[in-house]
């Protein structure tokens, strides 16, 4: 019995610096990409620490229009009790509810403003749970809220 067997080998003996050129190509893919990693990590660590300074400025002005509103409170007793008295007139009583009522807003919206911002520091740092929404939500409904420090925002 006669047979044959045959193999053919080809091996380019010139590829003209096709693998060296793939392997550069691949390289510099890898370092583009690793750029736009590290782009993305700073805007994000940017994105947090801009979040945390918002949050930590409207718990600050939560406590000052707290403050604004306990003064005007007492303002306004005693217009009324000057009033009463008849030493000041109901125009002096009007103007002091008129400011008591805009510190009063001004409260609802300092508060309003660190809870969202608050919510955006969580979901900006990956850490927004479903749990938070629902304290974000007593939240608004006036239950006690915490700082980024851990301190009540209500007093």
């Amino acid at each position: 019995m006669v047979g044959t067997v045959g193999l053919q080998l080809t091996i380019p003996l010139y590829e003209g610096g096709r693998v060296q050129a793939t392997v550069r190509d691949a390289t510099a893919r890898y370092e583009m990409a690793r750029e736009r990693l590290d782009g993305v990590r700073r805007q994000i660590e940017r994105d947090v620490r801009t979040a945390y300074l918002n949050a930590r400025t409207n718990y600050a002005r939560i406590g000052s229009t707290n403050e604004e509103v306990r003064s005007l409170e007492m303002v306004t007793t005693e217009r009324k009790k000057s009033f009463a008295l008849g030493v000041s007139t109901v125009v002096d009583v009007l103007v002091a509810q008129q400011r008591l009522l805009k510190a009063r807003s001004d409260q609802s919206k300092a508060r309003y403003d660190y809870i969202r911002e608050l919510t955006n520091l969580r979901m900006r740092a990956g850490a927004l749970t479903m749990q938070d929404i629902a304290e974000m939500d007593g939240c608004s409904a006036r239950i006690s809220c915490t700082s980024p420090r851990g301190e009540s925002a209500w007093t």
